[in-house]
Parts: C-alpha cells; structure tokens; sequence
C-alpha cells in the first residue's frame, strides 16, 4: 500500500516541483531566521549604555524667556501641570529630576591628572533608577559608606579634552581613567556639611545632567535642607510612541521644550524596530504561502486519487497509515528547508557581525541558541499542522 502511494507522489510531484518547494520555503525561512537573529545581534547595540533604543525618553522643560526671566516667573513644573502630563495618552509613565537643594563643591588631582588639583561649583540631579541608560552594576549606594557613585554627561568629558585641556596645556583623559579619579565633595546646607568621596561609573549620552543614585539625593536633600519642598523643573517621559504627532502638539500647546537629540533618538528607535518588524513579517508571509502551496498540492493529489484512497479505508487500512508517506514527505521537505535556513542564516550573520564589531569595538554578539530554538518550534508546527491537515482531508475523500 506504501509502495502505490510513494509511487503517486513520485508520479504527481516532479523533481523540479520539490526543488520548487523548497527554494520558496527555504527563502522565507532564512529570511525569518536573518531576521530574529539580526535583531538578537542588535539588541546589544541598542540596549547597552547610553544607547537610544533602550527605551523611548523624552525630557521636556519649559521654554525660558525675557520676559519671565524679567518677571521672575520659575520654570518649574506645577501639581496641575505634572497631573496634566501624566494624563496624556501617549506617555506610559513619567518621572521628575529631583535636583540637589544643598551647594556641592567637587576637586580632583594628584597622580591622575599630572599633581594638578582643580575644583569647581557643581549640581548633582537624580532619577528613578529604572530611567538610567548606564549599566546599573555599580551604580548602587550604601547609607553607611562615605563614597557615592556618578553618571556624567559624555558631552563634559568632551569639552575638558578638546576644549579646556588643550587650550590650559593639561592632559586629556580617557572615560576609563576618569574612573579611576577619586573625587572629594564638599556637600553643603542649611543644617549642615558632609564630606564623601565619589567615583564616576558611566557617561551618558542621553540625559544631560550630572547623576547620582535617588537614594542619596533624597537622603542628603533631609539631612542637609530638611523638609524644603521643591516644584520639578524637568521631566523625564516614557512615550509609547517617540514619533506620535501628538507629543510635538502637546509641546508647543503648553510651550514645553524636549531636550535636544531625545525626540529624535526616539523616532530612529521606533522606524528601526519597524523596519524589523516589516522583514519578519514578510519572511513569515512567504513561508505561510509555500507552506499552503506544498500543502494545496498534496490535497490535490488526494483528490484526483480519492476513488483509490476511499478503496483502501474500505479494505481496513486506517488513515494515520494512509497519511504516512505524504507526511512523511512534508517532513522530509521542511527538514531539508530548515537544515539549510540555518546554514544560510550563519553564513548572512558570518558577513554582518565584522561589520558590526568595526563600529561597535567593545560589541559582544548574541548566543544563537534562541534563533535555533526558533527555527525547530516553527519546523515543529509545521509538521503537527501537515499531519493534522492531511488526515482531516483523508478522512473527508
């Protein structure tokens, strides 16, 4: 019985229709598998410090003008005002800078910039720790411990080193030695002073401010300026969508600023992950499509033969043994088709990743095992659904 139904298949499936199979299989496949992986790949890139993709941030402030400078007006944000944002649709939640309310006097030197020692006024802000786009390893503080831990702007270390070094004739610094720096700070207030020292543990490329850990602002905001309320004057939004037109209208109705860069990142962020979208989708609806093709000719085959299967049921062979060798083939078929997707897949990633490590040196790749598991959960559907399919069409002739 066996032998009569491979023969039909062989019969009505030519060598040119299988390859034909597996070429449109196969070319839908590997271009889901590219796909999955590539976005494994980037996520590192996007995900990593101080990259954009990490999540959708906008920092808004007020616009300063003359005339409330003239004024006196404070560009701080009011209770109405902060109730208003949190309502908008577009933003899935949102949370203020708290800035220092104490003086905060810094100096560095000794070995690390050449026995030259400089200090200066500063600020510190903080942020719910969620928001931070730096690795959150170190960024941590213990209420016992005299040290405290910092974010700086990447666009500060630039202007020491191509701005104020060169024209002072003072070393320039790299980001790891700056680590390195032990940096003594002067924390003053209205109830007191503390002396603590502090290490920079990242720069940051998205929010322009100089950062420690919410825990220590708020503690030293108590200890050294009690209960002094303060009105936020930035805020940091999480928007579901950075290129909603919404967010610019809101802006402007309310003449709210977003800080330079944000908004853009966020629109970049939001048509790449599109543009991924789009080649899994299409990789998804050419492997739907041969897989109905391979599918669509079995059925026929079963159709034309239909008086020969019905003869077989009546003679007691039972349709999981009637839909052997046809599903069997489909088998043989996705097997061939997924070996060979993730041969192809290995080679375009082999090609891209030297490219993406010459942009990103400190870049690591990501593990393949999910796109494997990916491809064997997809070939595994495909056979449970071929099987199904073919024994329901049996069962019907």
């Amino acid at each position: 019985m066996h032998k009569i139904l491979w023969k039909l298949l062989r019969l009505q499936i030519s060598p040119l229709q299988f390859i034909g199979f597996i070429a449109a299989n196969l070319v839908g496949f590997t271009i889901l598998l590219v796909g999955i992986q590539f976005y494994l790949d980037m996520s590192p890139v996007f995900t990593a410090n101080d990259s954009f993709m990490k999540k959708q941030y906008v920092i808004i402030s007020k616009h300063i003008s003359a005339i409330n400078t003239i004024k006196g007006k404070s560009p701080s944000f009011s209770d109405k005002e902060i109730r208003n944002i949190e309502r908008q649709p577009f933003v899935e939640d949102c949370a203020p800078f708290t800035p220092s309310l104490f003086n905060v006097y810094a100096a560095i030197g000794g070995s690390g910039l050449g026995g030259i020692r400089m200090g200066t006024e500063m600020f510190f802000e903080a942020v719910p720790d969620e928001y931070i786009d730096t690795d959150l390893s170190k960024w941590n503080y213990h209420p016992e411990a005299d040290s405290i831990s910092i974010i700086l702007p990447k666009t500060y270390l630039n202007l020491y080193n191509f701005g104020f070094a060169g024209s002072k004739g003072l070393p320039t610094v790299s980001e790891g030695l700056v680590s390195l720096i032990s940096i003594d700070f002067i924390l003053r207030g209205s109830r007191g002073i503390r002396n603590m020292k502090g290490h920079v543990v990242g720069f940051s490329d998205r929010i322009n401010t100089i950062l420690v850990p919410q825990a220590f602002l708020d503690r030293m905001n108590r200890e050294l300026c009690g209960d002094t309320e303060f009105h936020p004057a930035r805020y940091i939004l999480n928007v579901t969508n950075p290129a909603d037109e919404r967010i610019a209208e809101f802006l402007q109705e309310h003449n709210y600023e977003a800080e330079a860069g944000s908004a853009d990142a966020g629109k970049t962020t939001f048509f790449l992950r599109i543009i991924i979208s789009i080649v899994l989708a299409v990789g998804m609806i050419i492997c739907l499509l041969s897989f109905y093709v391979l599918l669509l000719s079995i059925f026929m085959i079963l159709q034309r033969h239909k008086q020969k299967i019905q003869n077989l049921l009546l003679i007691g062979y039972s349709v999981k043994e009637i839909s052997r060798p046809f599903t069997v083939f489909t088998t043989l078929t996705y097997t061939i088709v997924t070996l060979m997707s993730v041969v192809l897949m290995q080679i375009v990633r082999n090609n891209y990743l030297p490219k993406l490590e010459a942009v990103y040196p400190k870049y690591e790749a990501a593990t393949l095992y999910p796109t494997y598991l990916s491809a064997l959960t997809i070939f595994l559907l495909m056979c449970i659904v071929s099987q199904l399919a073919i024994r329901r069409r049996i069962r019907i002739c």
